[in-house]
């Protein structure tokens, strides 16, 4: 049996956002604002630890940032996904080539080793508790490296233990911050490709109705050429009378 609890981390300033979002997904959501400016990783920690104290059957926790769109029926959708991937992180969006190609070949799954944002995330408790015990003990030697981040620290968690996360297709949910149409409280600024969901269900659409059984996912993608800087792809030979191009 799934038993799913939600948390929303956020911030003063998206009080209504946060709260369009609560009243969107409906049923008990735990929220957290982190009011002293913590940081990512600090909000996300507490909202997880909340949520597990508030909810102590939850056999999984989804924590949702408070920039992003949701489809009309996210909860059900969540639920159902877990149901399919009960062992498996699950990303509700992913903004990389393996999305649109899992899309173009009828698939319901792409998955990626490299977590890239943490706007949704669904962990399976036991997997969650066992992420914040390993980050605690490497907080001294990474910590600096991590700064403020959640995304960070949960990647490196994912990428230590060769764990692949899974993304739904058409993703759940799209982000909002960073390109405009949400204020970046850090300040972001992405280029479009790489700040939203390439295919997601929309504000109107419903996941729980389509068949996610079909495991099947499409991974991470070779880089292709055009993508890696210029300068990168320039042949250089040091010498006196040489510069880099």
């Amino acid at each position: 049996m799934v038993a799913l609890a939600i948390g929303i981390m956020t911030v003063p300033e998206r009080a209504e956002h946060c709260r369009r979002l609560v009243e969107r997904i409906r049923g008990a959501i735990t929220v957290r604002i982190d009011i002293h400016r913590r940081g990512c990783w600090a909000n996300w920690k507490a909202t997880w630890l909340t949520c597990a104290m508030n909810e102590p059957r939850a056999t999984h926790i989804a924590i949702l940032a408070d920039d992003i769109a949701v489809c009309s029926d996210l909860r059900a959708t969540l639920e159902t996904l877990v149901a399919a991937r009960t062992n498996s992180p699950i990303a509700g969006w992913l903004p990389r080539d393996q999305v649109e190609l899992a899309h173009a070949q009828g698939l319901r799954w792409a998955s990626t080793r490299h977590l890239q944002f943490s706007q949704l995330l669904v962990l399976p408790r036991e997997l969650g508790d066992r992420a914040l015990t390993w980050i605690y003990d490497r907080e001294r030697l990474f910590g600096d490296l991590w700064g403020i981040w959640d995304d960070e620290r949960l990647r490196a968690f994912m990428r230590a233990h060769e764990l692949d996360v899974y993304v739904p297709v058409p993703n759940v949910c799209d982000h909002l911050g960073g390109d405009g149409t949400i204020k970046s409280t850090f300040a972001h600024r992405f280029a479009p490709e790489s700040a939203r969901a390439r295919v997601w269900l929309g504000e109107y659409g419903r996941g729980a109705e389509l068949d996610w059984s079909d495991l099947r996912a499409v991974g991470d993608q070779p880089v292709h050429p055009y993508r890696i800087p210029r300068i990168l792809l320039t042949p250089y030979n040091s010498t006196d009378d040489e510069v880099l191009p």
